[in-house]
């Protein structure tokens, strides 16, 4: 298949119904996790300066820098350099967040985290992309004014939404708050097998190349915030796996709406399941000391 056929690949990651259902899987993730965030926890993280400010580099500066390192250094095809960026300027974790409450245990790091970055992206996620796009070919670079004005809809109005239904304690969000994050977690899954399917014989294109970068990719993200972490297993582990799995349905969001024909995909899926593999490892490592940690 000639590169640029293999580049601008035509599937039903173009249609309206699938932009559409990203736009609905970013759009309740937000919300559940808005339903679910104690603020006071978030204010005890904005106390905690070293801490919040290491967070914040690790995922809006070393990241995106390490993606760009990777994409350039490797010589990697466009749409595996676009899509490492992508994945890269996504800010959050497509785990989903009833694993955090139950490893977690109610930390408060778990939380404030995830709504802080949620709420920073509004800003760094068009901040990156201004410069990244310094990186890119003229054809594939996304408008990072666009991306604010898509963002302030589909991800800050939601977390908004949640923290303010929250606040009213009504026993009907109460009962059916994990239903919907349990709901939004196969929505975003299903999403990726649709997908996949569409643009298998892409997939099966990727060269060792760009698998090899991928991969790259999410063990230095791993360790960067296994490093930013602290002392702390808790906030260590928390944040090694917010850097290494990043937020999915965010990359899919921003891949769907501002490069609807550039074949991304494959990128974002391989880099799915190798973070994963990563974070089950990683995981199992550091359970132990969690948990004596976390019950003490």
């Amino acid at each position: 298949m000639p590169t640029r056929r293999l580049i601008f690949a035509m599937s039903d990651f173009t249609s309206p119904f699938f932009i559409c259902l990203t736009k609905l899987t970013l759009f309740l993730l937000l919300l559940s996790l808005g339903l679910t965030v104690n603020l006071k926890q978030v204010m005890c993280l904005w106390q905690r300066p070293g801490l919040l400010n290491r967070a914040i580099w690790g995922i809006s500066v070393a990241t995106p820098i390490l993606a760009i390192a990777i994409g350039v250094g490797m010589n990697l095809p466009v749409e595996a350099k676009v899509g490492l960026v992508i994945v890269s300027i996504s800010p959050g974790t497509s785990l989903p967040w009833h694993y955090f409450v139950k490893t977690f245990k109610g930390h408060l790091y778990a939380g404030a985290l995830q709504t802080t970055t949620a709420f920073l992206a509004i800003v760094t996620v068009p901040i990156t992309l201004a410069i990244v796009n310094e990186f890119m070919p003229a054809d594939v670079r996304i408008a990072p004014l666009a991306v604010a004005q898509q963002l302030l809809v589909f991800q800050l109005l939601p977390l908004v939404i949640g923290i303010t239904l929250q606040q009213f304690h009504l026993a009907l969000l109460e009962r059916n708050t994990k239903r919907l994050m349990t709901m939004t977690a196969g929505l975003l899954y299903a999403l990726l097998i649709w997908a996949l399917g569409q643009q298998f014989n892409i997939l099966l294109q990727v060269g060792m190349r760009s698998i090899a970068a991928i991969g790259l990719l999410a063990l230095l993200s791993l360790w960067i915030g296994h490093w930013l972490g602290g002392r702390e297993i808790a906030t260590r582990t928390l944040l090694a796996l917010t850097l290494t799995t990043h937020n999915i349905a965010l990359a899919l969001f921003i891949a769907a709406t501002n490069l609807p024909n550039v074949a991304i995909l494959p990128t974002i899926a391989i880099y799915v399941l190798m973070s994963v593999g990563l974070e089950i490892a990683y995981s199992r490592w550091n359970q132990p000391r969690l948990d004596t940690t976390i019950s003490g």
